[in-house]
């Protein structure tokens, strides 16, 4: 089910690959991973000098704990050349929540089953699973290159991560999480950064999100709270006002979209 939500991004080879040996500990196909040490070593023996993420699941005090092994991915502090991950713990007890944790890439302290009525729990672990190989492929090309393939964004497991931390509070979407929320508008405000601007957003009244990138050009946005699946409601480019037709438009569009068709590096 991972590897549907992941591909079903649109052709991602470029940036991500999935081994075509699967490893079980259940008796299926493939072979015992045997915690952490069996980790490293798939990775040290088979994927030797090549970036590779391997998940694996661990029981721990009556909850299931997956874990990611990442091997030469990123540089660690103590020039290890792999990091251990915890990605999320999962537990039933009924007396808890979706718990996320801090930081750049998603994970969390805790998630509790039975405080997901009616929702597939099958659907939960591989879409918070999906979200973190996603996240950590693009923070991986953005380390590498400077650019982010933007492969979190575009494959809309934000979204269902949204739904899931509503779902665990008891409350319903919000318009904004359904349409891709801040965490659309932070990814690509990131590539605006990519492109040489300085990036600044603002909420302002009635809901709406401001966006002003400064730099090679003077660049304002004004989106709704269902931004993408509408366009923005207002863009200026040095101080001219750009109309957009909602016609033209689909949530597959971005601002990236409109900056790259509307200005040029040398000023046209």
């Amino acid at each position: 089910r991972v590897v549907e939500m992941v591909t079903g991004t649109g052709d991602i080879s470029n940036y991500l690959l999935f081994s075509s040996q699967a490893h079980s500990a259940n008796g299926g196909p493939g072979r015992i991973v045997d915690g952490a040490p069996g980790a490293r070593a798939i990775a040290a023996i088979e994927l030797t000098r090549k970036p590779a993420i391997i998940v694996f699941f661990d029981e721990s005090d009556d909850a299931i704990v997956a874990n990611a092994i990442l091997s030469t991915v990123f540089d660690s502090a103590d020039g290890a050349s792999s990091l251990l991950f915890p990605i999320a713990r999962y537990h039933r007890d009924g007396g808890g929540e979706v718990e996320p944790r801090d930081g750049h890439l998603p994970s969390w302290q805790g998630i509790d089953l039975d405080a997901l009525p009616g929702i597939d729990l099958v659907e939960v672990v591989a879409t918070t699973i999906a979200a973190f190989l996603l996240a950590a492929t693009d923070a991986y090309w953005h380390l590498r290159t400077g650019m982010s393939p933007n492969l979190f964004a575009r494959s809309g497991v934000g979204r269902l991560l949204d739904g899931l931390d509503d779902a665990g509070r008891g409350t319903a979407p919000s318009t904004a999480a359904a349409g891709g929320g801040w965490g659309r508008i932070e990814g690509e405000a990131g590539r605006l950064v990519v492109k040489g601007f300085g990036v600044e957003a603002e909420t302002l009244a009635d809901g709406l999100i401001g966006l002003h990138a400064t730099g090679p050009a003077d660049i304002r946005f004004v989106l709704g709270d269902d931004y993408p699946m509408s366009p923005p409601l207002a863009v200026s480019i040095d101080g001219t006002e750009i109309e957009l037709d909602p016609q033209d438009w689909s949530p597959e569009c971005s601002i990236i979209d409109i900056v790259e068709a509307a200005w040029t590096p040398d000023g046209h």
